[in-house]
């Protein structure tokens, strides 16, 4: 309940530890029985590692607490692989959560205080630091995954939803990650717990926030071409051919029954016979539209980076 009332910390590069007032896992906070009082235990995750969330006292008198995730993982490199994926994103305009990596030999201080603050409340996270040798500070995102989110994908959003999707599929393509959207044409089993959509107490409300990806390990070439052909027809299809694209579109939020529901209710065969709806803002485009122009937007700024 804390953490869900709390507002993620507004700089991670300046923590102060000794207003630690809490420190959770991730595995306790899922756990209905859990107790607080009794210290963290860690999950594992999708990358390999171990996460907790910490509370840090209000700023002031009738301040909500700050909320931070502090992530582990077997290598160092897994971790620079997802702040690299991270900066990746925000190339591509995708709203991926900030981040700070911290080397023990490198972060001395801010380590031992880290590890002497939290060990009253979390005997576990305390001892992961004295193991490991690095962690990331990760912006904590208040919100609901794909599978459950409802607000993002109601007629005045669903147009911004189907625009961030779009580009959030080409950040996929290009990491080689399968973890996050399904999709039925490149073989995507997906996970929507990879999929935040940030809360009104963020800094961005209700906009896609794509979470713990990496960049794909290089697979066998046979492989990768297999995969960059189904991609790339994927992608032709999205951005030439409209029924096509809601078709992609439906795939990506079929996890989620009231978002399909959404799109199909938004469908129309033309750009044309969708604005002769009544009620429809001017400017405003139809959720294919959209889809098809995050797409697009995210091909182009790929280019002018290359």
């Amino acid at each position: 309940e804390r953490l869900r009332l709390a507002r993620p910390a507004p700089n991670l590069s300046a923590l102060d530890w000794s207003r630690l007032v809490a420190v959770e896992s991730t595995e306790a906070l899922q756990s209905e029985a859990s107790d607080v009082a009794a210290g963290g235990a860690c999950v594992e995750i999708n990358s390999g590692g171990q996460v907790f969330f910490g509370l840090l006292a209000a700023p002031h008198p009738g301040a909500a607490e700050e909320a931070v995730a502090i992530k582990f993982c077997n290598s160092r490199h897994m971790l620079q692989s997802e702040q690299m994926s991270a900066e990746l994103a925000w190339l591509l305009e995708v709203h991926a959560p900030s981040s700070r990596l911290l080397l023990k030999v490198h972060d001395t201080e801010e380590w031992h205080s880290l590890s002497s603050c939290s060990a009253p409340f979390c005997s576990e996270l305390s001892e992961i630091m004295g193991r490991k040798q690095s962690m990331m500070l990760l912006q904590f995102i208040p919100g609901l995954d794909l599978r459950n989110e409802t607000e993002a994908f109601s007629p005045e959003k669903l147009g911004q939803t189907a625009r961030d999707l779009g580009r959030l599929l080409v950040l996929d393509v290009m990491l080689g990650n399968t973890d996050r959207l399904p999709v039925e044409a490149t073989q995507w089993r997906g996970n929507p717990s990879n999929v935040l959509f940030s809360s009104n107490d963020s800094g961005d409300p209700g906009r896609v926030v794509p979470i713990d990806a990496v960049v794909a390990r290089r697979p066998p070439r046979m492989l990768v071409q297999e995969t960059d052909n189904k991609a790339a027809c994927l992608l032709e299809l999205v951005l030439l051919d409209r029924p096509s694209c809601q078709e992609a579109l439906l795939d990506v939020l079929s996890c989620n029954a009231a978002a399909v529901e959404a799109a199909k209710a938004d469908w129309a065969p033309t750009e044309a016979e969708w604005a002769t709806r009544g009620g429809r803002p001017e400017g405003e485009r139809s959720a294919v539209n959209n889809f098809n122009a995050g797409v697009r937007e995210a091909l182009d700024l790929l280019l002018s980076i290359q």
